[in-house]
């Protein structure tokens, strides 16, 4: 009967940190083969192979990120490894793990990259310290180390396609940031197309909405009556006219929005009768 394999999950440092690397490795190449194109040099291999070395020390660089990793299994241990070749391989029981702390960059919280410090005591009973820096899914290993093998492994690691898909949508949102925020309009309608992918329930604040933000612009929809409120089911709607993100733009302009915001704050007026 065949062996199954042991429960585990695999842990490396954020692939982020190869990017600064491989930068500098294209950037010195470029220059260098610019650089005999300037000086009318004959391009032998020599000299091809000569602008190919940033790369390949960036090609280095990889394997030796590839080769470091923290390996959490089902028996309660951390194995660490480094290096490529005959890698070093070291050890560490769960149970003996003390005082975690992480601490995750604001910036980075949504790609989950962040610093983890522990200790560990050696056989003397001192402690022996670790400090691992831009670890990927450094939430869960604070939660495993934390845990001293009291949690389940293997079940909850996210797949690679998750670590892809959170990668791009989170550096979509930081190229686009810089727009966004000195476009407010574009901002709004982005906020309206969040509503609009969940018509049928009340959408969770998107992250990147101030939570006071958000609030005048629930303010405004209710006031253009995009919005209408649902009192008996503690929640609200769209119109039934509100389909579309051009139903909105149609109704609620650039100049429009900046007039409701202004007066969002203010409090209804009633007519004298």
């Amino acid at each position: 009967m065949a062996r199954q394999p042991e429960a585990c999950e695999v842990f490396r440092r954020s692939c982020l940190t190869l990017v600064p690397e491989w930068t500098l490795a294209s950037i010195v190449s470029l220059a260098l083969y610019h650089a005999a194109l300037r000086l009318r040099l004959p391009l032998r291999e020599e000299k091809l192979a000569l602008s190919l070395l940033p790369l390949a020390w960036a090609l280095v660089r990889t394997l030796v990120w590839t080769g470091q990793t923290w390996t959490a299994t089902a028996d309660g241990r951390l194995i660490v490894r480094r290096g490529i070749g005959p890698r070093a391989r070291q050890a560490i029981y769960l149970s003996d793990v003390r005082t975690v702390h992480t601490r995750i960059p604001p910036l980075l919280r949504r790609l989950g990259i962040g610093h983890i410090r522990f200790q560990v005591p050696d056989a003397r009973g001192q402690p022996t310290s670790f400090h691992w820096t831009w670890i990927a899914h450094a939430a869960r290993l604070h939660q495993i180390l934390d845990a001293q093998g009291h949690t389940p492994i293997g079940s909850t690691q996210p797949t690679e396609r998750q670590d892809l898909s959170t990668l791009v949508a989170a550096l979509i949102a930081w190229v686009l940031s810089p727009w966004l925020a000195c476009d407010d309009y574009q901002r709004f309608l982005l906020f309206c197309d969040h509503l609009l992918l969940h018509p049928a329930q009340n959408p969770p604040r998107p992250s990147w909405a101030p939570e006071a933000v958000a609030a005048c612009w629930m303010a405004v929809l209710r006031r253009c009556h995009i919005v209408v409120d649902r009192p008996r089911e503690g929640g609200w709607r769209l119109a039934p006219a509100v389909r579309t993100l051009d139903d909105i733009r149609r109704r609620l302009g650039p100049e429009q929005l900046r007039q409701a915001v202004e007066q969002a704050d203010e409090p209804p007026t009633h007519p004298h009768r």
